[in-house]
């Protein structure tokens, strides 16, 4: 499996395959969501696939993070789909550019079902919002982890180590 290997019963995966795996599972759900009369695409979708995305988020993304090996006081991702005033209290997933920007990932855009978009949301190093709502093609170049501690100190990974 790209982007996965082992390592002592650990598992190492790269953070654009999170998000990769992550975007297959919503693009897999589609087809349900239809079948169900769950709206799913922008401007439409509501509570049901709100749900439907958070859970797979949580499974996808926000396991994997959480049981990486790292010092156990690095603050938690932010909710997904959801603009924050402040990202401060967070640690997240950049998606970085040859600008020199911080871009953290919010969501797939899902207007059609290949969801080759993404939103990021323009913070500072202290997670303070400069710009809502960027959008950004996926695959994108450069996808890593801003793993950020109560201190003010952090550290961007390209990969987690996680025991499953």
């Amino acid at each position: 499996m790209p982007g996965a290997g082992s390592l002592n019963g650990a598992t190492q995966k790269q953070v654009d395959h999170l998000l990769e795996t992550f975007r297959s599972g919503l693009r897999a759900l589609i087809p349900v969501a239809d079948a169900a009369k769950i709206p799913w695409r922008e401007g439409e979708a509501y509570d049901d696939w709100d749900s439907l995305a958070d859970r797979l988020f949580e499974v996808f993304i926000k396991h994997p993070i959480t049981e990486d090996e790292k010092p156990e006081n690095m603050l938690g991702l932010p909710p997904y789909d959801m603009q924050l005033d402040s990202y401060s209290e967070y640690s997240w997933i950049e998606l970085g550019d040859d600008t020199g920007r911080i871009l953290v990932f919010n969501r797939f855009l899902l207007r059609e079902p290949s969801a080759a978009e993404v939103e990021a949301v323009q913070v500072t190093s202290d997670g303070s919002v400069e710009l809502r709502s960027i959008v950004l093609r996926w695959p994108h170049p450069t996808v890593k982890l801003r793993r950020r501690y109560p201190d003010g100190s952090f550290e961007i990974v390209d990969h987690v180590t996680f025991f499953e």
